[in-house]
């Protein structure tokens, strides 16, 4: 049987299928986290900067397509090096796409905790020879929320939220009333 699940991080999807806890990038959800977090999340001097980093970006690929439609360029030297730094920054961005993709088996998880600004989950998971933490950021805390509720119905331990202090004062109270 296949258990499964989603909720939207900033840049991806986070799932748990066939036991395991998986963080998807996709091109698009990448870009549409840029475009969330420097443009909709940005202050004006930021914006423009990114505007202008945006058209820059523009008129270098058209400066390039422009050279090559031409034929042999006159100087080839400018030109291999618009070309390779174009390639450079393609493959960059694409081998930053796959580092990004998580799969963690969800029995090696030994925490997870909530980070202070409640739009972060840190998941620290646990092999035989090493121990590795993942940060997730997501959109809302609601999206956080849905995260640590679905992970604790997997059966993994989430600390620093509002229902484990709620359920520790609890805990408490229930044996300080035993004691009496």
């Amino acid at each position: 049987m296949q258990n499964e699940w989603s909720v939207r991080t900033e840049r991806g999807m986070l799932s748990v299928r066939d036991c395991y806890l998986r963080v998807r990038t996709t091109p698009a959800s990448v870009l549409k986290g840029l475009h969330r977090q420097k443009w909709q999340q940005a202050s004006v001097l930021r914006r423009g900067l990114f505007l202008f980093s945006i058209v820059g970006t523009g008129w270098s690929v058209e400066r390039l397509l422009r050279t090559t439609q031409g034929g042999v360029p006159d100087e080839l030297i400018p030109f291999v090096l618009l070309w390779g730094g174009f390639a450079f920054m393609t493959l960059g961005f694409l081998r930053d796409l796959q580092g990004r993709n998580v799969r963690i088996p969800v029995r090696t998880i030994s925490d997870v905790q909530r980070s202070s600004d409640e739009q972060t989950l840190r998941v620290t998971h646990t092999t035989s020879e090493t121990t590795g933490e993942t940060e997730i950021e997501f959109l809302s805390a609601s999206n956080v929320e849905k995260a640590v509720e679905q992970l604790r119905y997997t059966g993994v331990r989430v600390s620093g939220s509002d229902t484990d202090e709620s359920l520790s004062t609890a805990n408490s109270r229930t044996r300080m009333e035993r004691e009496r």
